[in-house]
């Protein structure tokens, strides 16, 4: 953005400014941001940007001067099945992850993370959660959802559906996989083992049905579901990652009516392709990480990349729009991120990313623009490159906020 110039004031009352080169690029240029400081420091100066405007992180490639490309792990554990990543979201810009047998976690401002729910009599399986407005969290734990209020420090923990109710009926859920809250308070769940998406009221005894089989049965088509296991709201439409049906996204309306499910990841000769496990949406548009599950396998003749796609309107179609690449080389000119099982993406506010993959570890990508003023010195430059979208001719607006 053209308003760019800033200057302000941290803590020991040093004084930065900082200025951009070029306010305007097409795909493939670059420009440089200067960072200076009004007096020589002992220490590092590190000024961070936040991104925002209709571009995002994936639009532009910061020629940044960090070991891997800015990659780290935040997180791994070793184990396989109980120790898996269940779910990760963004929360008011904070990201937040589970582990099977675990917990929820909250990742730090500092990339450390600390554990949410003290779990003390036995570990349940955690399967999926969410938060409401005013920052009350709903796990689901086994094939009940549980609220942990924020007022008892998450805490205090009440049961909202049937507890310890597995079955087909409408007060029963069976291997629910994923959970969000609407703007009333309910809880929108998909209900995977009986292949449906019910809402629960807060206080009520029993779901009601909103896309999919009274009794639990499966469907293809515009006719039902075939164990859905993701659910994501862009404030307009309902997505559903529809896992048998060739992991397919099923686009509802507001009243849950079936829209569209032009998007189909694999092919009837391929029906394990993908290990794809969930969508994010932001500004948009919809990244959709691309595992692989035990054999090698393409995607436009991408592998293991991040999917970008638009988010569905009355006039356009969800397609293809852009692929992010997130991987590195080590030394030894090995791939550090298995391409295999990833299964969670997000982009916080600053404009970084954070892949869980391999199952039970999430990495960590600086992605924003970041200018480290070295101590001794007045000022520090970072190159800024906007990279050629795949689909995507139009012009975008990317704000760089220090």
């Amino acid at each position: 953005t053209s308003d760019f110039s800033r200057t302000f004031e941290i803590d020991d009352e040093i004084t930065i400014s900082t200025a951009i080169a070029t306010s305007e690029l097409t795909e493939g240029e670059s420009t440089t941001i200067t960072a200076v400081i009004d007096e020589v420091r002992s220490v590092n100066t590190t000024v961070n940007f936040n991104i925002s405007g209709t571009a995002d992180g994936s639009d532009i490639a910061s020629s940044l001067e960090l070991p891997n490309n800015g990659i780290s792990t935040l997180f791994g554990v070793s184990g396989f099945n109980d120790n898996n990543i269940s779910e990760m979201i963004l929360h008011k810009n904070t990201v937040y992850f589970s582990v099977h047998r675990s917990g929820v976690f909250k990742i730090n401002e500092d990339n450390t993370y600390t554990s949410l729910i003290d779990y003390k009599n036995g570990n349940p399986a955690v399967r999926s959660f969410t938060f409401d407005a005013e920052d009350n969290l709903y796990v689901i734990e086994e094939h009940t959802v549980y609220k942990y209020s924020v007022s008892s420090n998450y805490k205090n923990k009440l049961a909202v559906t049937a507890e310890n109710n597995y079955g087909s009926e409408l007060n029963q859920l069976r291997d629910a996989s994923s959970i969000i809250v609407d703007a009333n308070g309910n809880l929108i769940i998909a209900d995977t083992g009986n292949h449906r998406i019910v809402k629960w009221e807060q206080g009520g005894t029993e779901g009601t049905l909103l896309f999919g089989d009274l009794n639990g049965g499966y469907a293809s088509g515009s006719a039902g579901l075939s164990s859905p296991e993701d659910i994501v709201f862009d404030g307009t439409y309902y997505y559903v990652l529809d896992q048998n049906n060739r992991r397919r996204i099923v686009v509802l309306d507001s009243e849950f009516n079936y829209v569209s499910s032009t998007i189909n990841f694999n092919n009837s000769t391929a029906p394990e392709q993908y290990f794809i496990r969930s969508m994010f949406i932001k500004n948009n548009k919809m990244y959709v990480p691309l595992g692989m599950k035990d054999w090698n396998t393409s995607f436009g003749e991408k592998q293991g990349e991040i999917a970008v796609f638009n988010t569905y309107t009355e006039n356009t179609p969800m397609v293809l729009e852009d692929l992010i690449d997130f991987k590195y080389l080590s030394e030894t000119n090995e791939q550090i991120i298995p391409a295999n099982q990833r299964g969670y993406f997000i982009i916080d506010n600053n404009g970084n990313f954070f892949l869980q993959g391999n199952a039970n570890k999430i990495y960590f990508k600086q992605n924003a623009p970041q200018i480290i003023i070295p101590a001794g010195s007045l000022s520090s430059s970072v190159e800024v490159q906007i990279v050629d979208d795949l689909s995507f001719e139009g012009p975008e607006q990317l704000i760089l906020d220090p």
